[in-house]
This record gives C-alpha cells, structure tokens and sequence, in this order.
C-alpha cells in the first residue's frame, strides 16, 4: 500500500483518533525507509517540486496528506484527545520534518556513532517520536496514560 494510500485508509477507520495518530507515524516511518532516495528527492527538493507545474501531482499529494494530519489532530481534539487551540500548521509542519529528519538519520545512524551506543530498532524510534509529540499534543488530564499501539492495516 503506498504512503499516500495508507493514509487515507487509516483516516476512515474506527480507531481512536491517538491510535490514528500513532497509525500514521507507523506509515511514514516505515514507508519513508522502504524507499530512502524517492522520500529524499521529496523532502529535500520539495520546493523546486511543488513549483514546477509538472511536479503539481507531488504538491497535491503533499496537500492531501497535510490534510489528514489534520483531520486526525482535530478528531483528537474533538474527542478530548488532544489538546486546543493548538497551531496545527505549525504541529503538522514540525511532525513530517521531524519524521523525515529522523529516518534520515535512522538510516545512516552507522556513520555517526555516538559512544558506541547500539543502534536503535524501528519500533524504539516510532515510539520515541509518538512518545514526543503526544506529550506535546495529549490534554494535559492524559498525559500519564501509556501509548497506544499503531493499529493493524
């Protein structure tokens, strides 16, 4: 299923909207490193892309996946989840480069070793990036609740 796929899967499914959440950071990271240099080329030309009129189906793409991490953050907010009056432009903005800063770095971790520190799996780096956004993002009478799991698709 491409990125973009999954991404409208899990905005329609009947899951909590931090399970959703958790969903999507699950899909990004692992689709981003299933194929490293298409998630490169996207993210570091973005700009030249979304301006060429022949790139125009990357900025829709762009658009639309902007788009559901949004209506994902909104159903959290609607659902108690999440916390209000949030810039969810700047949220959403931050979490996909953040997301792609750190598969980028995932995935070329060897060449920096730090202390001869083990190199982290997937999951530990999923989980510390839901692990810090939800602290940011989660109503404050929610925040000592655990994690939830990203669902199944």
């Amino acid at each position: 299923m491409s990125l973009r796929n999954g991404f409208f899967y899990v905005l329609h499914m009947n899951i909590e909207p931090e399970r959703k959440f958790s969903t999507l950071i699950h899909i990004m990271m692992r689709r981003v490193l299933e194929d490293p240099l298409a998630a490169s080329i996207l993210y570091n030309d973005r700009r030249h892309l979304i301006r060429n009129p022949q790139f125009k189906y990357v900025k829709d793409c762009k658009r639309e996946m902007y788009e559901i991490w949004r209506k994902v953050l909104q159903q959290g907010v609607e659902a108690g989840q999440f916390r209000e009056n949030m810039d969810e432009f700047l949220v959403v903005t931050t979490l996909i480069r953040m997301l792609n800063s750190c598969a980028d770095w995932y995935r070329y971790s060897d060449e920096f070793p730090v202390g001869g520190e083990p190199k982290r799996s997937v999951e530990q780096v999923e989980k510390f990036n839901l692990e810090l956004m939800l602290s940011f993002l989660r109503h404050p009478k929610r925040l000592g609740e655990p994690l939830p799991e990203p669902a199944q698709i």
